[in-house]
């Protein structure tokens, strides 16, 4: 297990990463708006056991998602579908679905108390805060943690043509890049494929994505990693 990296680049550049993780655009963990893909990727890559279970589902599970991308890098997920995950998760209260559901309105969630538990039943440690500031992230990303952050994503994405909605969402982040001292951009891996670009790894201004960001999260860590004191955490 490689530990955080710290990797200098070029003059007045530093690049923080926890993390490498292959493309997520690809329709490797959800697919794109390719409509003669998708019913390969529901029966190959969600695992969902019809469309309906699809439809519904697809549409609540960017958590999950992200979990999966982060239990998949560290090899802790014993290669569970996406839908596998959704399902097994709603035992640690992730969501609240209604009786005899129909679509995605009949849910909710996803719930960032039920995450956390989720990700320590894969052996990780996991803390979840209602309020998080960012300059917590900047810090616990520098000490081995991986952190799911929830934000308003169609500004993130500045994409005119998807602003419908609110826009909730949660990406995972895996590192932030400085220079002269100051965070000037942050580095995450989102688990929605279906902008009009493919990138291995999203970066944002950090204005921006602070911004965007609503406060709150879970961070992830392998228990295998150095622990580092955090009264922050702690509290």
């Amino acid at each position: 297990m490689k530990a955080f990296v710290k990797q200098k680049t070029l003059k007045l550049k530093t690049f923080y990463w926890s993390c490498k993780i292959n493309s997520l655009t690809d329709g490797t963990y959800l697919p794109s708006e390719n409509i003669k893909r998708i019913d390969t990727f529901k029966k190959k890559n969600f695992g969902a056991p019809n469309d309906d279970e699809y439809f519904v589902w697809s549409n609540q599970c960017c958590g999950i998602t992200s979990m999966k991308m982060l239990t998949d890098h560290l090899g802790v997920s014993n290669k569970k579908s996406i839908y596998q995950m959704t399902q097994d998760s709603r035992a640690f209260h992730t969501f609240k679905v209604s009786e005899n559901y129909k679509s995605h309105n009949d849910i909710k969630g996803i719930f960032h108390k039920g995450l956390a538990k989720y990700a320590k039943s894969f052996g990780l440690n996991s803390y979840q805060r209602s309020i998080v500031p960012i300059e917590q992230v900047i810090y616990l990303l520098t000490k081995n943690y991986y952190f799911l952050a929830s934000v308003n994503i169609y500004d993130i994405w500045q994409d005119k043509e998807k602003r419908t909605g609110a826009g909730l969402h949660i990406v995972l982040v895996v590192g932030f890049e400085k220079k002269n001292k100051n965070v000037v951009e942050i580095y995450y891996k989102d688990p929605s494929s279906s902008r009009k670009w493919n990138k291995e790894t999203d970066i944002v201004g950090f204005n921006l994505f602070r911004s965007k960001f609503n406060h709150r999260g879970v961070f992830i860590k392998h228990p295998n990693l150095p622990k580092i004191e955090c009264n922050w955490l702690n509290n």
